[in-house]
């Protein structure tokens, strides 16, 4: 365990939004963490309206902060440093609410400060379900994913060649290439239940799995990078946790936890409020880098994280915000010649999905055709804000 020379003051930051009792989980996570000094913890609520908010009220060291509007996470978390009647901390912690931090947490994640260059801390972000593997030919079409009666396609990660369509309702997997999907878990889960279609829309069989071992833990997050296409990556995404993951540098990390010095915030200005949800962590990683700070992994920090709970995988808002925003970031950061291409190919995939749903029939092409339609928004969509976007790429 590491041990910390001084005693910092630490805020921890929560932005929720209808967080449900993961809200109640992630502050019980953090108070029953170890740390030696000051803690509290700021709630910032997006205009919930599940009662998570009055739930995590009771706690002492719980300040909250409840907004009338839902203006994003981006905004929401530049307000949380001008509170008033609260002591500016040392220390600040960002963390989602569907994800829960371990006893050690906190304390690695401030040793990974220790360096002066080094503005944030990254765990490692374990999802907090176990994926037992299912696998499947070319061509086949799983329309329903359910564990014990629940729907969980959303959750499920695919290998290559294994694509994720919008059904209706929910997600549908399409295997256009042979290969595996992984299922989320609960350890006293006893069957998964899979609806299996051909392309054509035909159901083919249910599959029963009533052996749900081995299940395997997997990562999430070992910090992140940008692809060659400037597609923000979560490295090690869906590996098994055994993966040695050693401690170093990384040029992006993770907005659903992370730790930060306060002069990090001050010399970035923090989130642009203009990304409502993803990809603010990516350009705020990018432009602090740009400043020279540097960002350390250190996966002796571990967090659980509850994937696409309340923001499914698969649905318009996603797949619209995911595809606008990486826009908007690459106008403000990529070389114009790659972000120009980037652009043009965004509105080229809606085509190439709509030519190729002529080609299939049943649910592989509605799944296709509605997400041309989103992927044709998200462009619209983007193009509303690169003129403010290219125009502030001319201040980084």
């Amino acid at each position: 365990m590491t041990e910390l020379s001084n005693a910092p003051h630490l805020r921890v930051v929560i932005v929720n939004f209808n967080g449900g009792e993961l809200l109640t989980r992630a502050v019980s996570s953090v108070l029953d963490a170890v740390w030696p000094s000051a803690l509290d913890i700021v709630i910032v609520d997006n205009n919930s309206t599940d009662g998570s908010l009055a739930a995590v009220e009771k706690f002492d060291e719980v300040t909250t902060v409840a907004l009338s509007t839902n203006d994003g996470f981006s905004a929401a978390n530049n307000g949380f440093s001008r509170l008033p009647g609260l002591v500016d901390p040392d220390l600040y912690f960002l963390l989602n609410p569907d994800a829960a931090v371990e006893s050690d947490t906190l304390l690695e994640l401030a040793g990974g400060l220790a360096d002066q260059d080094v503005g944030v801390a990254a765990p490692i972000i374990l999802f907090d379900r176990e994926f037992v593997e299912c696998r499947c030919d070319r061509g086949t079409v799983l329309v329903g994913v359910r564990v014990d009666g629940h729907d969980v396609a959303s959750r499920c990660l695919g290998s290559l060649g294994v694509d994720r369509l919008p059904g209706d309702p929910g997600s549908l997997w399409h295997f256009s290439e042979a290969g595996t999907l992984q299922i989320p878990v609960l350890p006293e889960a006893r069957c998964v239940q899979l609806t299996r279609h051909s392309v054509d829309g035909t159901i083919i069989d249910e599959i029963l799995i009533d052996s749900l071992e081995p299940a395997t833990q997997r990562i999430q997050n070992a910090g992140g990078a940008l692809d060659q296409r400037w597609f923000g990556t979560n490295v090690d995404y869906g590996a098994s946790v055994e993966t040695v993951t050693p401690p170093r540098e990384v040029q992006l990390w993770c907005g659903a936890a992370a730790m930060f010095k306060p002069q990090f915030l001050v010399d970035t200005g923090g989130f642009d409020d203009r990304y409502f949800l993803y990809y603010e962590d990516t350009d705020l990683s990018l432009v602090g880098g740009r400043l020279g700070w540097k960002y350390a992994f250190v996966p002796t920090a571990v967090v659980r994280h509850r994937h696409s709970d309340k923001t499914e995988q698969g649905t318009r808002l996603v797949e619209v915000l995911q595809h606008r925003n990486r826009l908007v970031m690459m106008a403000r950061h990529a070389p114009f010649a790659v972000f120009a291409k980037s652009l043009l190919r965004g509105f080229a995939t809606p085509v190439s999905m709509m030519i190729r749903s002529g080609r299939v029939n049943g649910p592989v092409r509605a799944g296709l055709r509605r997400l041309a339609t989103w992927r044709l928004a998200a462009v619209v969509e983007a193009v509303k804000i690169l003129p403010s976007a290219l125009r502030s790429r001319r201040n980084l």
